[in-house]
């Protein structure tokens, strides 16, 4: 029983030995099949051959004080275990993979994972002052063998954003059992941790140490781990799945000051539906809406949080600054946003998008304010005004495009531009910190219709800066559901989401800068 999770990620520039990893993981994935094949098989899926449903997880953070998460998600799943098929496309214990299955039991691909491991939004005594461990994408080879009733598989797993810069390994053994109405996978694992990982999650530096939390660097580990997968089919459309773990953690890891376990439990749960709710997968999709081009207009309310240091010219560390909370800017604002997709042939776009935002504000400071080279005393009252404009336009490119479904890929250019103006109105003086930022963006788009009037949408880009005088971080995302009235006409609601992390040496900002714009928005569409 296969799953796939929908989530969205990052904040570090590549580094070289991850670029080197996403080279293998590359060559690795052309080992198993050449690139038509491959494509063939991709625009061959066909979403009504799953099950659509809902999960929830649970699992406890290793973490000294951390609460439990849990999530809910959809996900898509099939009525068999990846361990019982020869399905190419595989999702197997929270991880996304390519393979090819040979006739005398062998398995080989690439997988991958968001790992999602860090402090959360916990107030634990423990973890005060710790610098966020933030989340990664991880990728590599697989190879595994299922000849004998036990099956065997390996998988190494690279940090490709440069988090950690290491190597997470694991050998497992899984004995499959199936039968008419289900299955049951029960399994053992050892995990290998590299230094670098146990280091960068369970590691404390001097600049982090206390009295209460002496530092501590990271070894390697050997984890042990226990889990049990299992699916059953309630009736022909309605399928019950899960997984139940436990992983018992390495001393070089439960040693840890900020760790006060010495073993992990997780569960999955999740119910799955499956009656063909998605629109036929039909390659003839020139007359249908997903072949058009088309123009969009919405209302995006936009919930703001910038922060802003802008140094003065002799060195001096400006006052960080958060705009809404500390010089009263508006943090919520509706503004007007376009975007549209000009179709160039079956599977070439060029994609476009603007919206700006101006907010003002003013506040009485109660603590002095040093801005570039303008201080201004606590008691003052001061004016402020943000000025921000973003322009987006890239190519994309459609792995797959039918009438049921769309995916492919995008490389484009999000021009920002950033001007803040801070004023005194008992002295007249004024500070002005500006920022035009053209950051090139790769990122994915896909869509899928559920009938023939309903679709959904995604849109996820990210950028990583570390060059001459700018060093930082873009990501953006946009989910939406619309549905169609006629051929030509569409209204929807969707979640946006743009971040920017900006350090720059600038003369116009010689310090940092940090967007955040999110929140929902509805619109209306034409296509042409």
């Amino acid at each position: 029983m296969d799953e796939a999770q929908f989530l969205v990620v990052t904040d570090a520039p590549v580094h070289h030995r991850s670029r080197a990893c996403v080279l293998a993981c590359l060559l690795g994935a052309s080992a198993w099949a050449d690139a038509g094949e491959a494509l063939d098989r991709l625009r061959n899926i066909d979403l009504n051959d799953y099950a659509l449903g809902v999960a929830i997880s649970t699992s406890e953070t290793p973490y000294a004080g951390a609460e439990q998460s849990t999530i809910a998600y959809p996900y898509l799943t099939s009525f068999s275990d990846s361990s019982l098929n020869d399905a190419w496309l595989f999702i197997r214990d929270g991880d996304l993979g390519v393979r090819r299955v040979t006739e005398n039991g062998w398995e080989y691909g690439l997988s991958g994972t968001i790992r999602t491991l860090g402090h959360g939004n916990s107030d634990s005594p423990q973890l005060q002052g710790l610098e966020s461990r933030k989340w990664t994408v991880e990728a590599g080879p697989i190879l595994a063998y299922r000849g004998w009733p036990v099956q065997i598989d390996l998988k190494a797993h690279f940090d490709l954003l440069g988090r950690y810069n290491g190597l997470v390994g694991e050998v497992g053994l899984s004995m499959p059992f199936a039968w008419d109405r289900g299955y049951i996978v029960p399994g053992i694992r050892v995990i290998y941790y590299d230094r670098d990982f146990v280091d960068y999650y369970y590691g404390v530096s001097q600049n982090e140490e206390l009295v209460s939390r002496p530092a501590y660097v990271g070894d390697t580990a050997l984890n042990n781990s226990a889990t049990v997968r299992f699916g059953y089919a309630l009736s022909k459309k309605w399928l019950l799945r899960g997984r139940v773990g436990i992983e018992y953690l390495d001393a070089s890891i439960s040693d840890s000051p900020i760790v006060d376990k010495n073993r992990l439990w997780s569960a999955t749960l999740g119910l799955a539906y499956n009656d063909d709710i998605f629109s036929p997968a039909r390659m003839g999709w020139e007359d249908s809406a997903s072949s058009r081009s088309l123009f969009r207009i919405g209302a995006f309310r936009a919930t703001a949080d910038t922060v802003l240091t802008h140094n003065s010219s002799n060195g001096a560390t400006g006052t960080e600054l958060d705009l809404e909370d500390e010089l009263g800017l508006e943090d919520e604002q509706t503004i007007l946003q376009i975007g549209a997709v000009f179709r160039l042939s079956d599977y070439h776009r060029i994609e476009f998008g603007y919206y700006d935002i101006s907010r003002d504000g003013e506040t009485t400071i109660n603590s002095d304010v040093n801005i570039a080279d303008q201080s201004f005393d606590a008691g003052q009252t001061l004016k402020s005004q943000f000025e921000s404009d973003v322009l987006w336009v890239g190519y994309g490119y459609s792995l797959l495009k039918d009438t049921q479904k769309e995916l492919g890929f995008v490389a484009g250019l999000h021009y920002t531009q950033s001007r803040g103006t801070i004023s005194s109105e008992a002295t007249g003086e004024q500070a002005i910190s500006s920022v035009e930022t053209p950051l090139p963006v790769i990122g994915l788009f896909g869509s899928v219709s559920i009938d023939n009037d309903w679709s959904v949408e995604l849109r996820a880009q990210v950028f990583r800066l570390d060059y001459d005088r700018y060093e930082g971080s873009l990501n953006f995302a946009t989910l939406n559901l619309q549905r169609r009235f006629g051929e030509s006409f569409s209204i929807g609601v969707a979640y946006n989401l743009y971040k920017m992390k900006l350090t720059s040496s600038d003369d116009s900002l010689t310090g940092s800068l940090s967007i955040r714009y999110n929140g929902p928005s509805v619109f209306v569409a034409a296509q042409f």
